[in-house]
This record gives C-alpha cells, sequence and structure tokens, in this order.
C-alpha cells in the first residue's frame, strides 16, 4: 500500500490520509507554537503547555524529545476536550429543541442575571441555578461516554469494599456518570 500510486483507481485514500496528516500535524504544532510565542513576548497564562515548558527551560538534564512529548500530550488532551465540548452542546441543544418550555425558562434567567450585556461567566454560576441544572440533566440525559451500561451480577460478597454486603445473582447494576457531576 504504501508504494501504491496515488493516481490508480481505488487509491485516493492516499490523497485522503495525505491532508489528514496536515491536520494532524497542524493541531499539535499550531497552537504549541502559538503558546512559544506568548512565552516569549510576555508571561503566559499557567496553563498546561506553558507550565511544562518552563520546567523544561529550567532543567538542564532532560531527554531531547521532552519538548515532542509535551507538544503532543497538549495536543490529545485538546482533541479529547474540543470533541467532548462539542457533543455536549449538540445534546443540549437538541434538549432545547424537544424542550421548548425549558429553554424559554433558562433563557429568562440568562437575561435577568446578565441583562443582555455579556457572556456568563464562571461567577455566574450561583445565580444560574436553573441553566447549570439543565446542564447537569443533559449529562444525566444523555452522557458522552458509554457509562451506565448494564452488568450482570452473579452471587458474590463484596470483600473490603462494603463488609457484609450481599449482591443476589441476576441482579442489574448501573454505573451513573451524574453522580460523579458537582457543578
Amino acid at each position: 500500500v504504501k508504494y501504491m500510486l496515488e493516481w490508480v483507481p481505488g487509491a485516493s485514500f492516499k490523497r485522503q490520509a495525505r491532508v489528514w496528516k496536515k491536520y494532524i500535524l497542524d493541531m499539535a504544532e499550531l497552537p504549541f507554537q502559538h503558546v512559544k510565542a506568548e512565552m516569549a513576548h510576555r508571561a503566559a497564562q499557567s496553563l498546561f503547555t506553558s507550565t511544562h515548558l518552563q520546567t523544561l527551560a529550567k532543567n538542564t538534564d532532560v531527554p531531547a524529545d521532552v519538548e515532542e512529548v509535551i507538544k503532543n500530550t497538549a495536543a490529545v488532551i485538546f482533541a479529547g476536550g474540543a470533541e467532548t465540548t462539542v457533543n455536549i452542546l449538540k445534546t443540549y441543544i437538541l434538549s432545547m429543541v424537544l424542550f421548548p418550555e425549558a429553554q424559554k425558562k433558562a433563557q429568562e434567567e440568562l437575561y435577568n442575571v446578565l441583562e443582555s450585556a455579556r457572556l456568563p461567566e464562571f461567577e455566574d454560576m450561583q445565580a444560574l441555578p436553573y441553566t447549570v441544572a439543565i446542564y447537569n440533566e443533559t449529562l444525566r440525559w444523555h452522557p458522552l461516554l458509554p457509562i451506565g451500561v448494564g452488568h450482570a451480577a452473579e452471587d458474590d460478597v463484596i470483600d473490603g469494599y462494603v463488609k457484609e454486603m450481599r449482591i443476589s445473582g441476576q441482579s442489574h447494576r448501573y454505573g451513573r456518570l451524574w453522580d460523579h457531576f458537582c457543578i
């Protein structure tokens, strides 16, 4: 496959792979170079990349590829966070379309707190309980990860976790994602 010519019928995947490779390399390289430029011109924010680059600059006995590791780790963190953020927003928009009365109530709460003058900030969360509740309900209603999949138990005693607790055979247990989010 490596030596297959791109113009051969059925080999268009090679052209597409070249484009995707550039996207992936740019996803790692462009933000990394931006952080390095920010650090050179002024004090950068305390972020993953800048913090680790500052630590790297202070140490002299580090392997040669550490900067590459920092860059790629930051890219993976960004990629993972970007996908989950986009997907939770899609789910939130879907829920607002399906439940317009909830959207109206949240919109009124936002207008009352923000007075249509600015975007919400973290400091506003205490004043936006309904909006925060909708966010939490979105995570509960349609979690991004396949958590909550049922598991059948066998007759067993849980040793060391909850003493003397028995889980009867053929009972079903569910991990609940929303129990782990407290906003």
